[in-house]
């Protein structure tokens, strides 16, 4: 009886983990593009060789690809840096906002929460002074917040995540990105974490091959 209690409740533990990992997906509110405006997909990573005045930039911006005002914040962190000085400068474009110095590794910062109009389109201004030999890993995540008459929800709702390695190695690659993650659809979930054999009109919990999850506008 005890060991068929304990397999019950390590089953129950083991749903209530799925769950919370099915309920809390990628919001892709806001999204990373690159100069060109081409979306950066989550769980990219980027790469920048070009070095303008002892200066890499990383050329990231984020823009509200949805069909409704909402809030956001950008948050960042550097896991590797090697004689090289890093900042962001997050603001609209054309604006400059409050710089954040970025020296060491664990460094990090969260911008104030942005207002994000649709089609408003926010520069990161994240860039790297360089000497010889340097290099900068800086992981770049969005936390998008509901639009509650005009102020931001209390709600936070985690976005894309992408790393930006800045390198004066020409040999790292070509400049441009690399993704890591697969579009294999494996399965489909309500909202309420029911599995679905096919795609059902509205929303559905999309779940990739990489372990991605990502809600889906099924018409």
């Amino acid at each position: 009886m005890k060991k068929i209690f304990t397999f019950c409740l390590s089953l129950l533990v083991g749903c209530i983990a799925a769950h919370a990992q099915i309920s809390t997906p990628v919001d892709e509110t806001f999204q990373f593009v690159d100069a060109e405006g081409n979306v950066i997909p989550n769980g990219t990573r980027v790469v920048r060789n070009t070095v303008i005045d002892g200066c890499i930039y990383a050329d990231v911006f984020i823009v509200n690809k949805s069909e409704a005002a909402a809030f956001h914040s950008l948050t960042g962190t550097i896991k590797s840096i090697s004689n090289a000085q890093a900042q962001c400068c997050y603001a609209p474009t054309g604006q400059i906002g409050t710089c954040f110095p970025l020296n060491n590794e664990g460094d990090t910062f969260t911008t104030n929460t942005f207002a994000g109009p649709v089609c408003q389109v926010y520069d990161t201004l994240a860039e790297v002074f360089v000497g010889d030999n340097s290099s900068c890993e800086m992981e770049l995540q969005i936390t998008k917040y509901d639009n509650e008459g005009g102020l931001p929800g209390a709600t936070a709702y985690p976005g894309p995540k992408i790393t930006v390695f800045f390198t004066t190695d020409p040999a790292a690659g070509i400049d441009g990105v690399t993704t890591t993650e697969s579009n294999e659809i494996v399965a489909r979930y309500t909202l309420d974490g029911q599995k679905l054999s096919a795609p059902q009109k509205g929303i559905n919990i999309v779940k990739y091959a990489d372990g991605r999850t990502a809600k889906v506008m099924v018409k």
